[in-house]
């Protein structure tokens, strides 16, 4: 679903399957010679149905489209792999998109400790709670993502709006938010949640 919040400011719904949220609120800025997407949903076939639907509808390609991502969980970054081009930025704070990249290298490393493990005959078929497991691995991006880090109080200015970056540590530690003075528009990320 796609709904215009305000001028060149669309929210899109992105299904959450088997998660207390059900859904993802991604926004879509669309600007005059680039716009913006922020967070994109898990890593799943529903999600990036959802989502090129909605860019479809929107009329948009992704090669003038760049990304803002507000933290590193895999419901906000999980499609990453599929919208990213070389010819976006993919802006996210300096902590969590090293969060990102460490995590990436460390399952790599996990998964192969693991199977060695496991064919050697020293870890149990069917080990509970590993890391392949939980869904912040699970529905994440695939592969190392090129990011540009942004700190308090960078500006990202496009469609009309002139957004200010605000660090909000506590969901994530590089939790970050999108502030538009003027209009009063604040863009959340989980920084604000209802009940879950």
């Amino acid at each position: 679903m796609i709904e215009e919040v305000l001028p060149n400011l669309y929210r899109i719904e992105i299904p959450l399957p088997n998660n207390p949220l059900r859904v993802l609120n991604s926004y879509f800025i669309r600007g005059k010679e680039r716009n913006l997407l922020i967070d994109t949903g898990f890593n799943l076939d529903v999600c990036w149905l959802a989502m090129a639907q909605a860019l479809t509808e929107l009329g948009v390609s992704m090669d003038n489209t760049d990304l803002f991502i507000t933290h590193y969980h895999s419901d906000h970054i999980g499609l990453i792999g599929y919208l990213s081009t070389p010819t976006n930025t993919v802006w996210m704070s300096e902590s969590d998109a090293q969060m990102v990249n460490a995590n990436y290298k460390a399952n790599i490393f996990h998964t192969r400790n693991v199977n060695h493990l496991y064919h050697s005959g020293l870890l149990a078929d069917g080990t509970p709670n590993l890391p392949e497991e939980e869904a912040v691995v699970k529905y994440a991006s695939t592969g190392l993502v090129k990011f540009t880090m942004l700190h308090e109080g960078d500006r990202i200015d496009v469609g009309g709006y002139h957004f200010q970056c605000l660090e909000t540590p506590g969901h994530t530690q590089g939790h970050m938010c999108l502030y538009e003075p003027d209009q009063k528009i604040l863009i959340s990320g989980d920084h604000v949640l209802a009940k879950i």
